[in-house]
């Protein structure tokens, strides 16, 4: 005869978890319930045995789908296992049953195994123990089993429920490993990590917090998170903190009251943490210490101020001593001219000519770094003025062909072609300037051509704009030296013998008059066979110039 359910729960009420003991009470409360679980086929009794009214078959305590489970007795041999048990440790039916309990657990847990078993009787009937059982492809498995001795008959069972608290485990040991990486994080960093609840008290702050304030952990957190605060930025550190439509990421900087009485700037990066119902539940500040950070600022002003006066003196002095070469340097000009036109011998007027163009190049030297040295404080003066393109290209002309016979370049055709848009034939911007922007660029054409040409012009360009070039058949730019050409300084040959005079500023100041006037440079070269550079000027408006179709 079985034990009745009533007796059977008695005995298990003091092992049993609350979990365990709210299912069986299911078992006992609802009858129902028991269809939603796949019939019981194990039984320990014959099948013809009679069944008192209210007992319960002790193969509905055997079920597969409840818990992983077996009946053995007291010298460990296995009497019945559940599906689920056959399930966790992998091994068939026929190698469980009748096989002893310890063939499948560790050295260690037979031991165990075995004074459990020994401990079980009527007057002790209750006992727990953890296992490890060895699967049947070797790997182990950590389990909780809670032992219940009962009497059938004349047989001793005990009736064992296995309980895989291998993946708690894990679980419990990632979130320690979680928790000290954490640890690790807040008490060696150089930031003040401060969490609040939403009533504002304090519920953490990082070991670091004593470093900055002068004040132990431990007072800060029981006083009050604005004992650290400088008292003149409590009202304003406040009022953040108590708005209510607060921002989940403020970025804002106060200042600490250190232990010692000096105040410490720091910044604080605060974040609103919220629940569901997008309530704040915490607040987080990230504080640093940003006194070096203001140091480093206050440096950099003094040094910008000093580099800026340094500057200006520069310029100045540059400015001074161009205008003061321009003097004598263009009498010297002027006279050589003067020379030219009284000299009768041949060989006297090549050396007149060659102190007049020395002196043109010099004289644009000086013009270069004038420039340059005026771009560089903002100091150049634009002047925009209605301007004919074909009156300009005219006199561009009749200057070219001037400076060409004066270097002597015969061998070096000169191309001018200009195109103009009947319905903008003038443009708005600095004649003076322009005219320096293709001087530079066609000085730049005579001095690396030899042979070939030199061509300049433009056309027109997209909407309301110019593109305006200046081409040659020169030495070209190589590929590696393209990117780096308009660089202040900057020449294809460094050498100390370099066969180009010059400073390396001409392209330089270019750039800087073409962007001055709204527009851009660019180059096109071939190393060896050519350079070409273009740059485009927008037209402006210019009512008066729209002719009519």
């Amino acid at each position: 005869m079985y034990k009745s359910k009533i007796t059977i729960l008695n005995k298990w009420h003091a092992l049993l978890n609350l979990d365990f003991l709210y299912i069986f009470t299911i078992y006992q409360a609802k009858s129902s319930f028991m269809k939603i679980f796949n019939p019981l086929r194990k039984r320990i009794v014959g099948q013809g045995e009679k069944k008192e009214s209210g007992d319960v078959e002790l193969e509905q305590i055997v079920d597969k789908d409840l818990f992983a489970h077996a009946i053995l007795n007291n010298k460990g041999i296995l009497h019945e296992v559940s599906d689920s048990f056959i399930n966790l440790t992998q091994y068939p039916l026929n190698h469980l049953k009748g096989s002893k309990l310890n063939k499948i657990v560790s050295t260690g847990s037979s031991h165990n195994l075995s004074l459990v078993l020994n401990l079980l009787s009527d007057e002790h009937p209750f006992e727990t123990a953890e296992l490890t059982v060895i699967k049947s492809n070797e790997e182990t498995l950590f389990l909780e089993v809670s032992f219940t001795f009962f009497s059938e008959g004349d047989r001793k069972l005990i009736y064992a429920i296995f309980k895989n608290v291998d993946i708690e485990k894990r679980k419990v040991k990632a979130l320690y490993t979680q928790k000290e990486h954490f640890r690790l994080l807040a008490e060696n960093t150089s930031y003040v990590q401060v969490l609040l609840d939403s009533q504002l008290n304090c519920l953490y702050i990082s070991p670091s917090a004593s470093t900055l304030t002068g004040y132990d952990v431990e007072a800060l957190i029981s006083e009050n998170l604005f004992k650290m605060v400088d008292p003149e930025d409590v009202n304003n550190l406040w009022d953040i903190l108590v708005k209510k439509d607060l921002q989940d990421r403020h970025l804002l900087k106060f200042h600490v009251r250190h232990a010692l009485g000096k105040s410490i700037p720091v910044e604080c990066d605060l974040r609103a943490v919220r629940n569901d119902f997008g309530q704040i539940i915490n607040i987080v500040l990230n504080l640093h210490d940003i006194s070096r950070q203001i140091q480093y600022e206050q440096e950099l002003i003094s040094a910008q101020k000093e580099a800026e006066a340094s500057s200006s003196i520069k310029n100045n002095f540059l400015t001074l001593i161009t205008h003061e070469l321009r003097t004598p340097l263009n009498a010297i000009i002027g006279f050589s001219k003067v020379l030219e036109t009284h000299v009768e011998n041949a060989e006297c007027g090549k050396y007149v000519a060659a102190i007049e163009e020395s002196g043109q190049q010099l004289l644009g030297l000086i013009d270069n770094i004038l420039d340059f040295s005026q771009l560089n404080v903002s100091q150049y003066k634009i002047v925009n003025e209605v301007m004919d393109l074909d009156d300009f290209f005219r006199l561009l002309a009749a200057n070219t062909r001037r400076d060409h016979k004066l270097i002597n370049k015969d061998d070096v055709e000169i191309i001018a072609k200009w195109e103009l848009d009947d319905h903008y034939n003038e443009i708005i911007t600095d004649q003076q300037i322009l005219n320096k922007i293709f001087k530079n660029l066609l000085d730049n054409a005579f001095k690396f051509t030899t042979e070939g040409f030199v061509k300049y012009g433009c056309k027109p360009y997209g909407v309301r704009a110019y593109l305006f070039f200046v081409e040659d058949s020169g030495i070209g730019i190589p590929d590696s030296q393209q990117e780096v050409i308009f660089e202040k300084f900057h020449q294809m040959d460094q050498s100390n013998t370099r066969q180009y005079g010059g400073v390396g500023i001409g392209l330089t100041v270019t750039k800087q008059m073409v962007e001055q006037l709204g527009g851009e440079i660019w180059l096109k070269s071939e190393d060896g066979v050519g350079s070409a550079f273009y740059f485009t000027l927008p037209v402006g408006k210019i009512e008066a110039s729209i002719h009519p179709n």
